[in-house]
């Protein structure tokens, strides 16, 4: 495991929850977005509500500074997909059967998000960590909410190819990122086969695979199930890796009875 440099930002002030609102209002989409929040609210799910609306926040920002070229992984790139999908009945059930993120993950190769970053902070605290990269990739973490309880964690991509845990981020990897409309606001993922390669890899290269990651990889399987050339299993697997096919089919196995009982309620079983 390489040691990096980890830079270390906390949040100060920023006006992107106010430049959000007022896009919200401009694409007439405030009202329906306030209603989601306020019923996310009803439902218990603070959690949720304080994800969600800090990814609104974050990708108001990537549109303004201009920043085109990255896309939001992880949690928050793998719920992305399946509100797109249409994995649950409408984009308030998938939120509310979220598992929730605290981390909004973001791949970037655009120098700009250094001056966006800078917005989150002052002063910059520079420290070592380990952790899965290498010296084509830089990694920043801002602090979003102040208290380190919402944070925003960027990998640069100053030369490709680089990689992110064990799994390869190349030009193609850029040249394959969607667009996706959320409440009028454009937020960049990686396609869903990106998506399940890069969480199979992390599983694989750790070999300890995380609940949070099998249940992403469940999520996934099922965007890819309901679009035309990855319908089947086999179709899917034709499209992974030998290591990747085997981690996938482990899955099922690994998950303990609560985490099994939730998947068979979802329908998300592979």
């Amino acid at each position: 495991m390489e040691s990096f440099i980890y830079h270390h930002l906390v949040v100060v002030t920023t006006m992107s929850e106010e430049n959000l609102y007022q896009k919200l209002q401009d694409r007439g989409t405030k009202k329906e977005h306030d209603s989601l929040m306020a019923r996310l609210y009803v439902r218990k799910k603070p959690e949720q509500v304080r994800g969600i609306s800090n990814l609104l926040k974050v990708a108001s920002d990537l549109e303004d500074f201009g920043i085109n070229k990255y896309c939001v992984i992880g949690g928050h790139g793998t719920l992305v997909q399946r509100i797109d999908s249409n994995l649950f009945a409408g984009t308030e059930d998938s939120i509310v059967k979220w598992r929730h993120s605290p981390d909004i993950d973001i791949v970037t190769n655009d120098q700009n998000i250094l001056n966006l970053i800078q917005t989150y902070s002052k002063t910059p605290l520079l420290k070592e960590s380990k952790h899965l990269s290498d010296k084509n990739m830089r990694k920043y973490r801002a602090d979003l909410s102040g208290d380190g309880k919402v944070t925003l964690d960027v990998y640069l991509v100053d030369k490709t190819p680089a990689s992110l845990s064990g799994f390869p981020i190349n030009d193609s990897f850029f040249e394959n990122i969607e667009t996706k409309d959320f409440y009028g606001i454009p937020i960049k993922v990686p396609n869903p086969i990106d998506l399940l390669r890069n969480k199979l890899s992390i599983t694989s290269k750790t070999g300890t695979p995380r609940e949070k990651d099998m249940v992403d990889i469940l999520n996934l399987v099922s965007v890819l199930k309901k679009r035309k050339g990855t319908e089947t299993m086999e179709e899917i697997e034709k499209q992974l890796n030998e290591e990747q096919v085997k981690t996938l089919k482990e899955i099922p196995r690994k998950f303990t009875n609560q985490y099994t009982k939730e998947i068979e309620v979802n329908g998300l079983k592979v």
